[in-house]
């Protein structure tokens, strides 16, 4: 009995052992898709957010002679402000609202190998911001992510498009929306949210590429525990840190006033609960940063 449950404990420590690095590395394949510059497997081509291409065949001395090779018309004439995502053979093109998404085959003529219609309701783009836009899609472990301007967060299968899973980011009931490319890193997938003009507290959260369950969530504003700010945040650089870094003159904000810059000593870093103390002049109310900000 003992020795079988020795068995049973290494078996089980074993198993925990080789999920561990699979779980760390989940996105391996969006990893080893960038590595490739024929590739385009982020919203901006590497983490780097850079949007340049390491393609040399076209240059400044040919560029001249470029021509069209084929088209495609996605049926939506809004904003499409994001770029499509490349890998291999396959390009995921995805649309302003409704947030329409086709995977198309390059190597058969651009041949429509899925398409998915997501059902948002209309009056969402009452209160998008800058246009009925999407930027981008995410791409890692085998799928594709597409942030709906509605809120809802979508993993779709990238080879058949079948939906895996679904997660509600934002209510646009309250004003929060989403434009935003999600971005895959590893084993979790990050968004945000649209709406601080509407009084919405907005924030980054990740969640896990695997089911969309909540990995974390960090508000923009509001107490330290919620922003996921604690005793090692900016332990390197202190006076990031700090309440202000200007002293009033003459009044400060007022007329006449102006502000002077204060010296590295006289500055006091480490401060704490800096997403709630600061946000009470602007809005010139208590507990100003529940009404908007950081979107």
């Amino acid at each position: 009995m003992t020795i079988m449950k020795i068995k049973t404990a290494f078996g089980i420590a074993a198993s925990v052992a080789l999920a561990m690095p699979m779980l760390a590395f989940a996105a391996a394949d969006q990893e080893a898709a960038m590595k490739d510059p024929n590739n385009w497997a982020h919203p901006r081509g590497q983490h780097n957010n850079q949007g340049y291409s390491a393609l040399a065949q076209i240059n400044k001395g040919n560029v001249k002679n470029l021509k069209a090779a084929w088209t495609f018309a996605t049926g939506v004439n809004r904003g499409h402000e994001g770029s499509p995502v490349v890998v291999g053979n396959m390009m995921y093109v995805h649309t302003a609202f409704p947030n329409n998404i086709y995977a198309l085959d390059l190597n058969d003529n651009q041949k429509i190998v899925w398409s998915y219609f997501p059902k948002q309701d209309p009056s969402v783009q009452a209160v998008l911001c800058c246009d009925n836009v999407s930027r981008g899609l995410g791409y890692g472990d085998g799928k594709i992510f597409l942030q709906q301007n509605d809120g809802m967060l979508v993993a779709l299968d990238a080879k058949t498009g079948a939906k895996v899973w679904d997660v509600k980011n934002t209510d646009p009931k309250v004003g929060a929306t989403n434009t935003n490319a999600p971005h895959v890193i590893k084993d979790k997938v990050l968004t945000g949210c649209s709406g601080a003009e509407f009084g919405v507290r907005c924030f980054i959260v990740a969640y896990n590429l695997k089911d969309g369950s909540l990995a974390w969530k960090a508000y923009s504003t509001g107490p330290d525990s919620e922003t996921l700010h604690d005793a090692n945040t900016n332990k390197d650089n202190p006076l990031y840190n700090a309440l202000s870094v200007y002293q009033d003159v003459n009044g400060g904000n007022k007329e006449g006033g102006s502000f002077k810059r204060l010296s590295a000593d006289q500055i006091k870093g480490g401060e704490k609960e800096l997403g709630t103390r600061t946000w009470l002049k602007p809005q010139a109310v208590k507990d100003g940063w529940q009404h908007g900000g950081g979107s």
